[in-house]
């Protein structure tokens, strides 16, 4: 199976220049750095041990800078490299990864390119964060004997049979690891039933990710401009929900006129789409990206920033999340959860099931089955604030609870580091 696989990857080589191409007119590449799509890196090798982790998109490297804190406190003297696939994952980590770590895309994988990206960075070990598995990547991987572990694994329903379907081929590339470190057991189940060799639960290192930070003096310009106005923020919404705070919000001002409603679009660049949903409502709106907060006479703030929603997080107590009430299959809600919000969500959140049932589990999140159980449930809320609060604490605590899972993992991952004589760089 693989070798059809790696011969249809080959066949691809004229139209993944234009494929490219397009992407970049969608804003979704960087044209200074397209060279690393094809597997030809925009800078040196650091001398000494490198350390590669991977992780698709913008939750899966959030995730990871918790533990690049903890590894480069365990092994000082090596670099960290991280790639991803997405430019708001590469523009985060421009802004967050600390000194002796750099970005890098991911180059497509096609067998030519992986194997120039590998040949160039070398790297000691791999640690390769939750579900997006490349074949040609991985077996090269695989075939240069570098020591490598999957964290933080997980695999949908969907994806599980699909791999189920082709045999042998998902023990071969899940060969590439000498260990699965998986969320939980229902995760398990999924990875050792392609092949996956050492798979153990391991918890989610989502929980160890440090809360989302901000400016202290915009955290106090933004709760200024709020003052006692009701409020709540629809974080990371995709297209077809902003429609559904609108009517919302319209519903809430025949009870609370004073009440602002905040959206934070998944994708910024969808302003335009959303602005023009909002003249044709007859809404008055503030744009964060022009440097505005929300003023006594908007309807609407909407945030279309990246790297922003730790502030609002901050700021607002009561959040829903965005993905949720379309099959997108919902976001995090931890990071709403280290702040101290109430955290409400719809019922597509198939990308987080097992901390859905964590905060479920606690009542520290109330999942919602469409759009008239929102509107009821956020009115609730404005007229009950210490249920609300209620809300908020229990998903703190829970939060804070299960924030030691990294420790767990490091512990795991001793052998895989042990094997790439990182052990040997510790001063």
């Amino acid at each position: 199976m693989y070798r059809f696989y790696r011969t249809g990857t080959k066949l691809l080589t004229p139209f993944l220049p234009w494929y490219l191409t397009r992407r970049l007119e969608k804003g979704k590449e960087v044209e200074a750095r397209l060279g690393e799509r094809f597997g030809k890196p925009s800078r040196k090798r650091p001398r000494g041990k490198l350390i590669w982790l991977h992780g698709a998109s913008v939750g899966e490297v959030l995730s990871l800078l918790a533990l690049i804190e903890q590894m480069q406190s365990l092994f000082p003297k090596a670099h960290v490299l991280v790639t991803s696939g997405t430019v708001t994952s590469a523009e985060l980590m421009e802004k967050r990864l600390p000194k002796r770590a750099f970005h890098q895309f991911i180059p497509l994988d096609h067998p030519e390119y992986v194997a120039d990206f590998l040949e160039h960075w070398k790297p000691d070990v791999v640690l390769w964060a939750e579900s997006e598995l490349w074949p040609n990547m991985l077996m090269e991987m695989k075939q240069r004997n570098i020591p490598a572990a999957l964290i933080n694994g997980r695999m949908s329903k969907r994806s599980f049979h699909r791999w189920s379907k082709l045999g042998s081929f998902g023990k071969d590339v899940l060969g590439a690891f000498q260990m699965c470190l998986v969320q939980n057991e229902y995760e398990a189940g999924h990875f050792e039933g392609i092949g996956g060799q050492n798979v153990r639960p391991s918890g989610n290192l989502k929980y160890s990710a440090a809360p989302l930070g901000c400016d202290e003096r915009d955290l106090e310009k933004l709760l200024d401009a709020l003052e006692e106005r009701p409020h709540w923020l629809f974080a990371s919404t995709h297209e077809g929900e902003e429609e559904i705070a609108l009517r919302i919000h319209k519903k809430l001002k025949e009870n609370f006129p004073e009440n602002v409603t905040i959206i934070a679009p998944r994708h910024p660049d969808r302003r335009n789409d959303i602005l023009a949903l909002c003249a044709e409502e007859g809404l008055k709106v503030s744009q964060r990206s022009l440097g505005a907060l929300p003023g006594p006479e908007d309807d609407i703030h909407l945030v279309d920033t990246i790297g922003e929603l730790g502030l609002y997080f901050s700021a607002i107590s009561m959040v829903c999340i965005g993905g949720s009430f379309i099959p997108h299959g919902g976001h995090n809600p931890i990071e709403p959860g280290r702040l101290e919000c109430q955290i409400l969500y719809g019922p597509y959140m198939h990308n987080f099931v097992t901390i859905c049932e964590d905060f479920e589990d606690v009542s520290a999140a109330r999942r919602l089955e469409g759009e008239e159980e929102l509107y009821t449930e956020i009115r609730h809320l404005f007229l009950n604030p210490v249920e609300g609060q209620k809300l908020a604490d229990t998903a703190l605590r829970l939060t804070e609870a299960k924030s030691h899972v990294i420790m767990d993992i490091l512990s795991e991952l001793y052998p895989v580091f042990q094997r790439a004589e990182l052990i040997e760089v510790k001063e």
